[in-house]
């Protein structure tokens, strides 16, 4: 709380002209009633000094003197005098100027800032959330000090800040003011200092916790007027979901342990939030984007704790460029500029020096890394993970969650290289990996062939939405293939039997393949055929029954498009279904051509 302070540094001063008034009245019993002849005081009392007016190394008795010679002016030459005299530059002393406050009306009627003429005492709060205008207006003919913490700008930037304590007296229905300045500290500089202005930044942020609570918090930087160029506040709870993003919305109620945990390039970020302190850290920096220039840019970060939330804010530079290397933000080129930095070094090198470094952590750059391959064998050569070489990739190794053999289009690499895409991760929520992540992604491969051995890098990318329906499809197969390896089949078939498990057109069927017949096993759109089988011809005569049994597990899962009745439109229309087999069960779902979702 801010603390109102009287100060009777004039007392003295007055009690001094009081004595001597007093030996004036003295003098004059003593010597009769003067006469136009009469002799002259002695020049010792005739002249004797006035008391020493307060300088502005006294800033208090500075502070009163300044606000009473302007009160002395109103009173002697009348208002219109007075406002015309201190609104002139000539008025103010250093950093001393006269403010008036009209409390009939409750507005700032003199200021040398004519911008703020009309404001409201009853509104002003300091930076920190004190409500100093509220306490300005109890002041009294008697007079006060009120304090608070204060900020200076030019234009938009704050420059300067402190604690200033301003005197007060009641005259005429006016409010006088002036004030002076300590503990006055210098602000880092936007350009000069991001760091710095970052931690101040989100220091201001904390003062507003601090004093007016979370709800006043959430509201400031919930709103896109609190974001100063690329400068914002995020706020964090403990558990890791966001409170306020005011560039970003949609992240509000998101956690930083799933999705929201990673950056534009697909480094895993989110988690060291969590281990924020009171102290306040630095986080380890990543890409996002620069809401000053809308550009994909590295990001560092700077976070504090208090009591259950987080509260953080951040600058951007543009990345480093190195001569052979694009930027992370260029995810596509920087993998290809990966692989091909692996591909220089064998040739510089040697097999060994290569094999060794590329199985090394050290050859880790956020979530990119080198893999190489025998491109005869398929036999992981190299690895960061080690459990990961000496893996056969014409194997079950080469499957990703959604049971798509990525493994076949590695193996066409070329002396040019391909791009392997798609490699969609529905992995298990208790799934641990240093170089993956435990939350649902695409991986996009880019792989080379040199002296015959295949180097292979990627880059992360969110995962699929029904607005990509054909990877749309792949995921809710995978996350079926997901929970039946992690659960079992009761388990997955009492989900993918459930109302809950269909999302309007989409949904997971399993079929039971007993000997070359199918059955349904889970179908959420039509319940009733559960446990039975039939012939799957569409109208165009396909057999889609018997692709569905063609499907094999050692080939990875298949597209099959028939005709099928659209759930929602009753029309029928094309239907593009992934497929997958697991032992005698079939793993399913599919989109509709032409028809949206």
């Amino acid at each position: 709380m801010r603390v109102v302070r009287e100060y009777a540094g004039l007392i003295g001063v007055a009690a001094f002209v009081v004595g001597l008034a007093a030996l004036a009245v003295g003098v004059v019993a003593l010597l009769g009633t003067a006469t136009a002849t009469a002799p002259a005081l002695p020049a010792a009392v005739d002249q004797a000094p006035a008391a020493a007016a307060p300088t502005t190394g006294q800033p208090a008795e500075f502070t009163q003197a300044y606000v009473q010679r302007a009160i002395d002016m109103y009173v002697s030459e009348g208002r219109e005098k007075t406002f015309e005299h201190y609104f002139s530059d000539e008025s103010a002393v250093e950093r001393w100027y006269l403010f008036i406050i009209d409390t009939s009306v409750d507005e700032l009627a003199l200021h040398p800032n004519q911008a703020l003429l009309g404001a409201k005492s009853a509104q002003r709060r300091d930076p920190r959330g004190y409500a100093y205008g509220a306490e300005m207006l109890k002041t009294t003919e008697e007079g006060q000090w009120v304090s608070y913490f204060y900020r200076t700008y030019d234009g938009d930037t704050p420059v300067e800040e402190g604690d200033k304590h301003t005197w007060l007296k009641l005259h005429d229905g006016l409010i006088f003011g002036s004030g002076w300045y300590e503990n006055v500290v210098p602000l880092p500089t936007k350009d000069g200092d991001p760091a710095g202005y970052t931690q101040w930044f989100v220091q201001d942020a904390v003062d507003v916790y601090d004093v007016e609570g979370l709800d006043a918090l959430l509201r400031k930087y919930n709103d896109p007027e609190s974001v100063d160029g690329q400068w914002y506040v995020y706020v964090i709870d403990s558990d890791g979901t966001f409170l306020a993003h005011p560039t970003t919305k949609q992240l509000v109620g998101r956690n930083v342990r799933g999705r929201a945990g990673f950056d534009l390039v697909g480094n895993r970020f989110g988690p060291e939030f969590l281990e924020v302190t009171e102290a306040g850290r630095w986080l380890k920096s990543y890409y996002f984007t620069n809401p000053a220039s809308g550009n994909c840019e590295a990001r560092h970060s700077w976070a504090v704790r208090r009591g259950n939330i987080i509260i953080g804010s951040g600058w951007h530079e543009p990345p480093e460029h190195h001569s052979l290397l694009p930027s992370k933000c260029e995810q596509a080129h920087f993998t290809v500029a990966t692989v091909n930095r692996a591909v220089e070094r064998y040739r510089a090198e040697g097999y060994d020096a290569t094999i060794a470094y590329h199985s090394s952590p050290q050859s880790v750059d956020g979530r990119w890394y080198t893999f190489i391959l025998d491109a005869e064998k398929g036999v992981v050569l190299a690895h960061p993970a080690a459990e990961s070489v000496g893996q056969d990739l014409t194997y079950r190794e080469a499957y990703d969650d959604t049971g798509y053999f990525y493994a076949a289009d590695l193996m066409r690499a070329t002396p040019e290289g391909v791009f392997v895409r798609n490699y969609i991760a529905s992995p298990s929520v208790d799934e641990e990996n240093p170089l993956h992540s435990a939350v649902e992604e695409v991986k996009n491969y880019y792989a080379a062939l040199e002296d015959g051995l295949i180097f292979a890098s990627g880059w992360y990318a969110p995962p699929p939405t029904k607005e990509q329906p054909a990877e749309y499809a792949r995921l809710l197969v995978g996350r079926a293939l997901t929970m039946h390896e992690d659960h079992g089949m009761e388990a997955t078939l009492e989900r993918y039997n459930s109302p809950e498990s269909l999302d309007g057109p989409w949904y997971v069927f399993i079929l039971e393949d007993r000997g070359g017949d199918l059955y349904a096993a889970a179908n959420p759109l039509h319940p009733e055929r559960v446990g039975t089988t039939r012939e799957r011809i569409d109208s165009s005569g396909f057999d889609l029954g018997k692709a569905f049994a063609a499907v094999t597990e050692e080939g990875g899962g298949e597209w099959v498009s028939y005709l099928f009745t659209h759930p929602e439109t009753g029309q029928e229309a094309r239907k593009h279904a992934w497929v997958v087999r697991r032992g005698n069960l079939v793993f399913g779902a599919g989109w509709y051509e032409g028809i949206g979702e």
